[in-house]
């Protein structure tokens, strides 16, 4: 798998596929449950067919609006360690 060596590029290259394939048969937005492909994401954004929507980013709205300060992350080495 392209994630083990360290092939963003690829990863983000195999996200933009499936995102114009869910295009093309009708899908109205993009989620991708895996916080770790997310850092691939920032490689293919302007390139995207259709809005993906960041898990992380849906988190930190609702725990802004919740009134949470400190969260706890769970996540594979890749995830923990990256930006995200």
């Amino acid at each position: 798998m392209r994630l083990y060596r360290g092939d963003w590029q690829r990863v983000a290259e195999l996200m933009l596929f499936s995102a114009v394939k869910l295009a093309r048969i009708g899908a109205d937005f993009l989620i991708c449950p895996d916080n770790t492909f997310h850092q691939a994401l920032p490689r293919i954004a302007a390139r995207l067919p259709l809005p993906w929507l960041h898990i992380a980013e849906i988190v930190v709205d609702k725990a802004v609006e919740s009134g949470f300060r400190r969260l706890g992350l769970i996540g594979t080495r890749w995830l923990v360690e990256s930006e995200v």
